[in-house]
């Protein structure tokens, strides 16, 4: 990407992702490419950061992993913790915390109770206030979960 083009992308990441701008070193080789489906991928320097669908921005697991970015948290219980990692959506009674600032349509991780490590990338159907609240109903949409077909592509790129 040319260095206006990655300019852009780090500012348009800074609005969903604050703290995404240590991703970027200086002299940082920031790609992009299109595959079939129409999925954008952003790799910086040979490793998987980001895939866009549907012009939405969402970051890899194993970003969250390494603490490069961070994400409003969800933490469920460890009876949810199969679904979840069979990409399941996240339902209210199987959530024991949440961070106090989530909004609806916010990009959030999902983690479990015990471990406190990312299971899932989810998108919030609800605000953390209406979570709390709620007895039952989806609280979250899973859109990336450990050992999905976006987990396994990545492990044949990261580090190539």
């Amino acid at each position: 990407m040319k260095s206006g083009d990655i300019k852009k992308l780090q500012f348009d990441l800074q609005k969903f992702f604050p703290n995404s701008n240590n991703l970027f070193g200086k002299g940082s080789r920031v790609e992009k490419g299109t595959l079939d489906d129409g999925t954008i991928l952003y790799l910086i320097d040979g490793e998987l950061i980001f895939f866009e669908i549907e012009k939405r921005i969402i970051p890899f697991l194993r970003i969250l992993l390494k603490n490069l970015i961070q994400l409003q948290k969800v933490t469920v219980d460890l009876g949810a913790v199969p679904y979840v990692a069979r990409g399941a959506a996240v339902m209210v009674p199987g959530i024991v915390a949440t961070d106090e600032d989530i909004k609806k349509d916010d990009y959030v991780v999902i983690v479990d109770e015990k471990h406190d490590k990312p299971l899932a990338i989810g998108l919030a159907l609800m605000d953390a206030n209406e979570i709390i609240k709620e007895k039952k109903g989806k609280a979250i949409k899973t859109v990336h979960y450990v050992g999905d077909k976006w987990w396994e592509f990545g492990k044949n790129v990261v580090g190539k």
